[in-house]
């Protein structure tokens, strides 16, 4: 098969490095992830990767098989060489690729690179429910703000409930039972608009 004759060519031909590309994309589609993951690490350490594609598609294999420290690495390494382009999406694989390493203050400078050319909401949400995990309130309400307002989120009433956390932990209980009253008004899932209920029901309780 296709894999076998690319091993056999990898074997007897070293320094042909689109063989090397051929085997690990023939791997990929095989979905020999391990293997793949293993050809195209090799591939890299020859220095026969050079186009951005490969580089993410590498740093796409480490974070699949667990190892997001390597991923964040790669790329980081190859956006300081001007080989990965500094856009939004490539900064916030990054971002995430640090965060699954729990790196996070080098999750957080890649998330707040991507920001800057976002159209969407996605990783301001992302950076708001990382100050929220770090109780910096204030920042979490503005990031998770942000994102509702910019939008095409996937779960936007995740953002309210933690947008309305953050409200009450700033002590603005009026702003924060607004937030979770927009999750009981919308066809949310049953336990978020319970949850919702339920801190509504919290917040009454403590500001009376």
């Amino acid at each position: 098969d296709a894999g076998r004759l690319l091993t056999y060519l990898v074997a007897h031909y070293l320094d042909k490095k689109e063989y090397w590309k051929q085997l690990s994309a023939v791997q990929i589609s095989l979905k020999q992830d391990s293997e793949a993951l293993s050809s195209m690490d090799l591939t890299h350490k020859m220095k026969f990767l050079d186009k951005e594609q490969d580089i993410l598609q590498l740093a796409s294999l480490f974070m699949y098989q667990g190892v997001p420290i390597k991923a964040a690495q790669l790329i980081q390494k190859f956006i300081t060489l001007k080989k990965v382009k500094k856009t939004k999406r490539n900064y916030e694989i990054l971002g995430d690729a640090w965060f699954y390493a729990e790196e996070e203050k080098k999750a957080l400078a890649a998330y707040h690179l991507s920001a800057k050319w976002a159209k969407d909401g996605r990783v301001f949400a992302k950076i708001g429910r990382m100050y929220l995990d770090q109780e910096k309130w204030q920042q979490a309400a503005n990031y998770l703000k942000q994102a509702l307002v910019k939008g095409k989120i996937k779960h936007p009433e995740y953002i309210d409930i933690a947008l309305g956390i953050a409200y009450f932990n700033l002590k603005q209980y009026q702003k924060a039972i607004t937030a979770f009253e927009q999750v009981v008004a919308t066809e949310a899932k049953a336990e978020w608009i319970k949850m919702a209920r339920n801190w509504i029901n919290y917040v009454t309780r403590h500001t009376k």
